[in-house]
């Protein structure tokens, strides 16, 4: 009885390395229809980063993020990283590197304006708004940053 078992006990493991093969040859196979179609992950993590980062200026502020703490910060940024594989609500193009930053600069300068007490963008040096917005406090500023010139392109412009 004792031999029969150290032969099952050596078929086990060739019995379960072909099954692990089997199933890693079938979820290769499954890899190149992954595609999300997904557009500007990477410009998406560095907003949401500066974001992130800007979010404890806005702390009792009306909106206040919740975000106060290092490790809240932290939480903020690999929440995001997971959010943005899904891209920016605009697909039309992928947003060169330039605009980015230029977006990412704008946020940082609005916490600074948040810190420095200005009340609303418009008298925020530095940060150009989108028409109509120019009212809205630094908090709600980063609360939807598609309303900073500079962020234009999140959001898609419906062609109404």
């Amino acid at each position: 009885m004792r031999e029969k078992c150290a032969r099952s006990e050596k078929a086990r493991p060739r019995a379960l390395g072909a099954a692990l093969l089997a199933l890693g040859l079938g979820a290769a196979a499954l890899v190149p229809a992954c595609d999300t179609g997904a557009v500007g992950i990477d410009a998406c993590r560095a907003i949401e980063t500066a974001r992130c980062d800007a979010a404890p200026t806005c702390e009792g502020d009306d909106p206040s993020f919740g975000i106060a703490t290092e490790a809240q910060i932290r939480n903020c940024k690999t929440f995001y990283n997971d959010q943005c594989l899904v891209g920016l609500e605009n697909t039309e193009a992928e947003p060169s590197q330039d605009a980015v930053d230029d977006c990412v600069a704008a946020i940082v300068a609005i916490a600074a304006c948040q810190v420095a007490g200005v009340g609303v963008m418009s008298e925020c040096e530095g940060v150009v708004m989108k028409e109509t917005f120019e009212q809205l406090s630094p908090c709600e500023a980063l609360e939807r940053p598609e309303r900073v010139a500079d962020c234009f392109f999140i959001q898609k412009v419906d062609d109404d």
